[in-house]
Formats: structure tokens, C-alpha cells, sequence
């Protein structure tokens, strides 16, 4: 006999549901483990997973949105049900937080805990990534510029032909 413990019997399956689209899809056990709250994307969302694209949008634009804005900001992807399911899974997972607006719409905003800041080292390095770039761009106006000025002179200069014509004459 083993002292491990037994694993706990698989929940059943839920049954099936129809959605508006009227396609059959498999509902997820009651007491499927939950995803964790996932880390701000920093890589595009794969084309069709609901969540992930909402999330990335929302994230990488760090503004209030409301359902439809979503909607239309996505369209014509996905639905507006689809889009407040998973809007409202993402707040309760805390990648989200929302406010009462106008009656029963929310407004819908990335939690700024969550965010990135830049600290002031950062800042002193993109100063400075700054500067230089100023600095590069003004040698190459200045090597541009020389560059003109030795190409009007060498247009300036009589061609071969001419030349060759010259010194027929004074032969």
C-alpha cells in the first residue's frame, strides 16, 4: 500500500452552452483553477485569444476605456458580450480596475501599481541617449552640407568634353 494520498476524483464536465453565434462550446469545470493575474504583455497578443488582446490594448494604452471603446477599438473581432466577460474576468484577476460611470457602464483602466515607471537613472540615460542623438544629427547636417558644397563645385568644373574641346582649339 502507498502513503501518498489519492488525487481527487476529476470534476465532470459542465454541460454544453450555446452562444449568441449558436456554435456549441465546452464550459470549463466549476472548480477549474482560476489563471494567475499575468505580468503587462510586452509581446503582440496571438490573433483570436479575447483576453490577452483586451489586456494588451488596455495595457499598452494606459487610458480609461469603456465597453464599446473596446468593441470598436477591436472590431469587428468580438462581441460587446464577449468584450465586458473579459473585461470584467481581467478586474477580478486585478490586471484591471474599473469605476461606475453612468448607471450599469464602468469604465475600464490598467492598475497603475502594476505599471512600469521610469526611475530617475532611466531618465538621466535617455537625457543623455538624447543629447547624443542631437549631437550625431548635427555632424551629419554638417557633413551633408559639405558634401553639397563639393557637389556644386565639381558641377561647376567644365566636363571632360569640354576640356578636350579646348585644348583641340589651342592645338
Amino acid at each position: 500500500p502507498s502513503l501518498e494520498p489519492a488525487a481527487p476524483p476529476a470534476a465532470p464536465p459542465r454541460k454544453k452552452s450555446t452562444g449568441s453565434t449558436g456554435t456549441e462550446k465546452p464550459l470549463a469545470p466549476s472548480n477549474a483553477p482560476k489563471p494567475a493575474a499575468a505580468a503587462p504583455a510586452k509581446k503582440a497578443p496571438k490573433a483570436g485569444d479575447a483576453r490577452s488582446e483586451i489586456e494588451h490594448l488596455l495595457v499598452t494604452a494606459n487610458r480609461p476605456y469603456g465597453v464599446m471603446d473596446v468593441v470598436q477599438a477591436l472590431a469587428p473581432k468580438y462581441e460587446k458580450g464577449v468584450v465586458q466577460s473579459m473585461l470584467d474576468g481581467l478586474e477580478l484577476s486585478g490586471v484591471l480596475r474599473s469605476k461606475a460611470v453612468i448607471g450599469a457602464q464602468k469604465a475600464y483602466w490598467p492598475d497603475q501599481a502594476k505599471v512600469k515607471t521610469t526611475s530617475a537613472a532611466e531618465m538621466r540615460e535617455m537625457t543623455m541617449d538624447l543629447r547624443d542623438a542631437v549631437a550625431d544629427t548635427k555632424e551629419a547636417e554638417q557633413e551633408a552640407a559639405a558634401l553639397e558644397r563639393q557637389t556644386a563645385r565639381a558641377l561647376a568644373a567644365p566636363a571632360n568634353d569640354a576640356l578636350d574641346a579646348a585644348l583641340a582649339e589651342a592645338e
